[in-house]
């Protein structure tokens, strides 16, 4: 059984807490699995809540396989809430380019998956 503890991020406008968790995922468990279990433990009174990690700004795939997410304990997760639609969608199986890990800073510990070919790091506006 995987295990990892995660720091969950909701996007600021869904007014739900950030929090920590420790998760224990079953083999075969999915990113379906995954933001059932979210919503559960930050909001247990939405039972249908689903809180999904992004991928920079897009929601991972619901039949993702946790293995390879790439989570490591310690990992800053922002998460949103996505609609019942999000379980059904078709996926893409393509695996990033990089992973680029964020070890200091504001967004220590936020990982962002690189499928271009090119990347800007940085926030002024002369980074490249």
């Amino acid at each position: 059984m995987q295990s990892w503890i995660l720091s969950l991020r909701p996007a600021p406008e869904s007014g739900l807490p950030s929090v920590d968790v420790h998760v224990q995922a079953r083999p075969g468990a999915t990113v379906a699995n995954l933001a059932r279990a979210f919503g559960r433990h930050v909001a247990p009174d939405q039972p249908n809540l689903h809180l999904v990690p992004l991928d920079g700004t897009l929601p991972w795939p619901a039949d993702r396989p946790l293995a390879e997410c790439g989570l490591r304990t310690g990992d800053l997760v922002d998460v949103v809430s996505a609609p019942a639609a999000w379980l059904s969608r078709v996926s893409s199986t393509a695996r990033p380019r990089a992973v680029l890990r964020v070890t200091d800073g504001p967004d220590r510990g936020q990982r962002l998956h690189v499928r271009t070919t090119s990347l800007t790091l940085g926030r002024a506006p002369t980074c490249t």
